[in-house]
């Protein structure tokens, strides 16, 4: 009792002294750091490391038993039914009659291959005089003094193998059945007993031997130290025979790839289940509107929230490292490979724990709140199992093309774990990792995947930060978008492949295509402003002093609260003319035509004037007075976004249908029309949208008794 009182009191303190650094964590963790909790995770947390251990124990393979062991011979000897040697077998074994001798002089059964799986039970000794004495290729003349002289119809099918296999079975004249099936105790007694076998071999001549029938083990295991046998791979006896020789470095590995799977699958699934679920209740409750008046920083209260929420799973994990380490050491991994894992764990974690802050701070209808933890659970954890997938097709380590999917591997913890077992592997060899057309060694892998995590932790804690201070503010500044498009860019254009044959270069493209369209997606809703903002803009931007004002073109780029048409067409513009710039200089060759290159500039075109369009139309919309705004941006940004790259689909499929096929249209070829005219159609609408928009902020600039006295 003294001793909980005065644990209780050291703990109290050291909480009171957080508390004043960090007030949410201290919040949380009273919250939660509860016995039945704290005493649950514990409990879990060493029953799965008990039940993996016992799992993986059992796997061993056991001691040698008589079920694992079965009737061979020592050598066993597999034979085949044509001679490659020039045999002169002596005249009293041959038959009298001329078709048969010559037939005997040029065919027989030879010895096709030699297996000396070290026996269990019986006669080594004279198994192995027998071992040195017979070679691959010497011809079969009689087993236990019957000779053997196979049909020609034998020899071209397999019944010659079936007598030959009854005469190794004959024991004091008795077919023994069933002689391959697993030893009991009956068969034991035919250990050590005899055949004996006449070869001829064109070097030596006629020779004699004795090969004795003994046990072999015919034990498979991943975890046994394997050699061939007459069944394939089958696990080596140690020298007691009392055993097996195992491979323990293959069990330890294994058991830190569970391990790591222990940890990995309850630090994302659940972690962001946790995260996802306490924003959506605190603001269910609002009690997160308090939070956002307190005079503490977003960083103090979202850490606070991070490091608090899921304490509980973080005592759990706790607990699971010690094992976690040890077994790594004792599987051969170094000190820095298990630093090095641990790291892009927590970076890779730390990306999917602040989008799921981020995601849970933006949305606040109440239906999308219930749903929004498992959604957002189920959508990481189908992440992570693809990448268990890809990882484990073994093409991964192996030979990893290079395109922009390859970006999905500097996200999943699986990937990393791939690449940590490959290292361990290949550090002997110095042999470096596949990373598309790079090659890496797991140094440079760790570093790339760091600064990867950084990068992205400090782009989501930008947004935090920002729509934790004002749920209004745009996600992204304005000026950061220049420099963020210049990275993506840069990234799509690196992870293609270089050696690629110009057959494959629209696939890449199809790749960028569809991850820019993604990108620009994200940094339209990142830039849009709220519809109350852009009105106060266009409202209150004259009213300021002129040295804080800045000038329309530059508000336009640079500025927060203005219409976002402006710096979108600058990023697509500094989007686009990179990864053109960078396919035009790696494949020159790709566009031998005009036509060709008229195409491809017509679909970049079609693809810009696609992003700027619905830009336009999600910004007009923006400005109607509508309840779920969200949701007609969202509907109708989407559908404009794909509506003319479906129009120019439909015209491909009339114009190269079976019946009728029109070479020209509208006096054009069919493939420059089929881009022609969705674009000139995309240009006007583009330009009426343009003029709306304008109209629009210019109508919002009034004030509402201009807009009065205009009516009367």
């Amino acid at each position: 009792m003294l001793g909980t009182n005065l644990f209780t009191t050291l703990a109290a303190h050291h909480l009171d002294r957080l508390g004043d650094r960090n007030p949410q964590l201290l919040r949380e963790l009273k919250g939660r750091l509860k016995r039945f909790p704290v005493v649950t995770a514990i409990v879990l947390s060493l029953l799965c490391q008990i039940v993996m251990m016992i799992g993986f124990w059992a796997a061993l393979p056991g001691p040698v038993r008589l079920d694992d062991m079965e009737l061979s011979t020592y050598p066993r000897l597999e034979w085949h039914g044509k001679t490659y040697l020039n045999s002169e077998p002596l005249q009293d074994l041959l038959p009298q009659d001329m078709v048969n001798r010559d037939r005997a002089a040029t065919s027989g059964v030879v010895v096709s291959r030699i297996h000396d799986t070290i026996p269990v039970m019986g006669d080594e000794r004279l198994g192995a005089n027998a071992l040195k004495a017979i070679q691959q290729g010497d011809r079969l003349v009689k087993i236990d003094g019957q000779l053997i002289m196979p049909s020609e119809s034998e020899l071209n099918g397999t019944g010659w193998k079936q007598k030959v296999e009854d005469l190794a079975r004959t024991v004091d004249g008795r077919l023994v059945p069933n002689y391959y099936d697993p030893l009991t105790p009956e068969r034991q007694k035919l250990i050590n007993t005899t055949i004996e076998l006449e070869l001829h071999n064109p070097e030596r001549g006629y020779y004699s031997v004795t090969v004795p029938r003994v046990a072999v083990a015919r034990q498979y295991s991943s975890y046994c130290v394997l050699v061939n046998s007459f069944h394939g791979e089958s696990c080596a006896v140690s020298q007691d025979k009392q055993s097996y020789q195992l491979n323990w470095s293959r069990w330890y590995s294994d058991i830190y790839t569970g391990l790591s799977a222990l940890i990995i699958f309850p630090l994302m699934g659940l972690g962001v289940f946790m995260l996802a679920n306490n924003l959506a209740q605190e603001k269910r409750r609002g009690t997160l509107n308090f939070l956002q008046l307190s005079p503490r920083s977003a960083f103090t209260i979202l850490s606070g929230k991070l490091l608090g929420v899921p304490v509980c799973l973080y005592l759990a994990i706790g607990l699971l490292f010690p094992l976690h380490w040890m077994i790594g050491f004792n599987a051969g991994y170094t000190v820095g490979h298990l630093l090095g894992f641990d790291l892009t764990l927590m970076g890779q974690t730390l990306i999917f724990y602040l989008a799921t802050l981020l995601i849970g701070l933006s949305i606040s209808q109440p239906m999308v709140l219930g749903l929004m933890p498992w959604l957002l659970a189920a959508g990481v954890m189908g992440f992570n199992w693809i990448m268990i997938f890809y990882v484990g097709s073994g093409e991964f380590a192996r030979n990893t093309e290079a395109h922009v999917l390859l970006w999905s591997v500097l996200f999943s913890p699986f990937s990393s774990l791939a690449y940590f077992n490959f290292a361990q592997a290949a550090v002997k060899s110095n042999v470096n990792l596949v990373f598309g057309d790079f090659r890496l060694n797991f140094v440079e892998y760790v570093a790339l995947a760091l600064v990867h995590g950084m990068g992205w932790c400090a782009l989501l804690g930008h947004g935090l930060e920002r729509r934790f201070s004002n749920a209004d503010m745009t996600l992204l500044k304005r000026r950061f978008s220049y420099p963020l498009t210049l990275v993506f860019a840069v990234l799509m254009v690196g992870l293609t492949g270089t050696r690629v044959s110009n057959a494959d270069v629209p696939f890449h493209l199809v790749l960028i295509g569809f991850f820019s369209l993604v990108y620009c997606i994200a940094l339209m809703v990142a830039l849009s402003p709220a519809r109350q903002t852009l009105k106060d803009w266009t409202r209150f931007r004259h009213a300021k002093p002129a040295h804080e004002r800045l000038s329309l073109p530059t508000d336009l780029v640079l500025g927060e609260t203005s219409s976002p048409v402006v710096a979108i067409a600058l990023n697509l513009l500094l989007l686009t003319s990179l990864v053109v710039i960078a396919f035009v200089g790696i494949y020159p060759h790709f566009l031998p035509t005009t036509l060709e290159a008229l195409m491809f500039f017509g679909c970049i075109l079609m693809f810009v004037g696609s992003i700027l369009f619905s830009t336009l139309v999600s910004q007009t919309f923006l400005m109607f007075p509508r309840k779920k705004n969200w949701m007609w941006l969202s509907a109708v940004g989407s559908i404009s976004c794909l509506t003319f790259p479906s129009i120019s689909m439909i015209m491909v499929i009339v114009v190269h249908a079976p019946s009728p096929a029109h070479t020209h249209l509208l006096g054009l070829p069919a493939p420059v029309a089929i881009l022609a005219l969705p674009l000139s159609l995309l240009s006007t609408l583009t330009m009426i949208l343009g003029v709306v928009h304008t109209r629009q902020l210019m109508r919002s600039g009034r004030s509402e008794s201009q807009q009065l006295l205009s009516q009367a």
